[in-house]
């Protein structure tokens, strides 16, 4: 199950499942607006479309009465949840010192609770794996992203933390660092990726695969760990410059030590 919403860009994890003739339930916050109307009508779409394997049903990722009706849904249509793709994610941009306090636990309580809302019924279950969205920003800061990046962060510590006590339970945790991924938080922005090793962003299907992948029982010894899909974001700046041109500009050091 994931608690993914069903927006376009937004569906290459449920569709990825799908093609590997999984069963899946997919969840969007209960409607309180006209804004979460249509996106629950896009939701019921897309189960139609495919087909019995794939469910759906309304969910508000901060309440933990919502997550209880979700698993007595899924459970009652197929018996068994042992996957989670915790995937519900929502952002704010704030100067640090202008973020309300209300925005920030806002954040923090969308991207962070579902880590937590899944483990009794997995540990009954006695396996499970639990794949965990964090970001880039769960590993380095993220300008005027102060919750986002804190929640992003505390998602990774969680995981292994989660881990530690889900283990013996032949429950996995890991979570998934993605870089700049074209889905409908980053549609209509631009992004520059001159500090992209590979010098491009990627699609939604990328870190699809990459979920399927956390699932399967071929990764059935990783536990606890961070996987990057990143393009090489992380691993440090690369220097802009054309092929075969020096980076480094040429320095005379004088007999005292210092540089022009």
């Amino acid at each position: 199950m994931t608690n993914q919403r069903a927006e376009p860009g937004n569906t290459a994890i449920l569709k990825r499942f799908h093609h590997e003739h999984d069963r899946i339930a997919s969840f969007v916050r209960r409607p309180r607006s006209r804004h979460d109307r249509h996106r629950q009508r896009r939701g019921q779409v897309l189960a139609a479309e495919l087909g019995d394997n794939a469910l759906f049903c309304r969910l508000d990722v901060t309440r933990p009465e919502d997550w209880s009706a979700a698993f007595e849904a899924a459970n009652a249509h197929w018996g068994v949840v042992d996957v989670l793709v915790n995937n519900a994610g929502i952002g704010a941009a704030a100067d640090f010192d202008e973020e309300s306090l209300d925005s920030f636990r806002k954040v923090i309580a969308v991207n962070l609770f579902g880590v937590k809302a899944v483990s009794p019924a997995m540990k009954c279950l006695g396996h499970g794996s639990i794949i965990n969205m964090s970001s880039q920003a769960g590993l380095k800061g993220w300008w005027r992203g102060h919750g986002y990046s804190a929640s992003k962060l505390a998602i990774r510590g969680l995981t292994k933390s989660a881990a530690l006590d889900l283990g013996p339970y032949n429950v996995r945790g890991n979570s998934v660092h993605s870089g700049i991924i074209d889905t409908s938080m980053t549609g209509g922005q631009t992004f520059l990726t001159d500090q992209v090793p590979l010098k491009r962003t990627a699609s939604p299907m990328k870190i699809a695969r990459l979920t399927l992948f956390l699932a399967c029982d071929e990764l059935s010894f990783s536990t606890g760990a961070g996987f990057l899909a990143d393009g090489g974001e992380t691993a440090g700046f690369p220097w802009p410059t054309p092929v075969g041109q020096a980076p480094f500009k040429k320095v005379d050091f004088d007999a005292a030590g210092g540089s022009e």
